[in-house]
């Protein structure tokens, strides 16, 4: 799974498989998990379309909480936010 999204944070290039998380690249992840997407269902799906779906992303945990509180990710400026 990490390696089919490029092994490293899409924003700071982190690459401890331990700091990684699929993100949703428009926001989401809360619906999806209220709506009972598991994480490991949707890495199924996600290796099973083969390659990288445009709308998830590999990010580290901390540009990935960033992003959900702020809004942005400190490693960018908020006019240049991941996405």
């Amino acid at each position: 799974m990490i390696e089919l999204y490029g092994g490293t944070c899409g924003c700071c290039g982190e690459s401890t498989v331990e700091f990684l998380a699929i993100d949703h690249v428009n926001g989401g992840g809360n619906q999806a998990r209220k709506a009972g997407e598991l994480a490991a269902s949707l890495c199924r799906k996600l290796l099973d379309h083969g390659q990288p779906h445009p709308d998830y992303r590999l990010l580290c945990h901390n540009c990935n909480s960033a992003l959900g509180y702020y809004g942005y990710c400190p490693h960018q400026t908020p006019s240049d936010e991941v996405g």
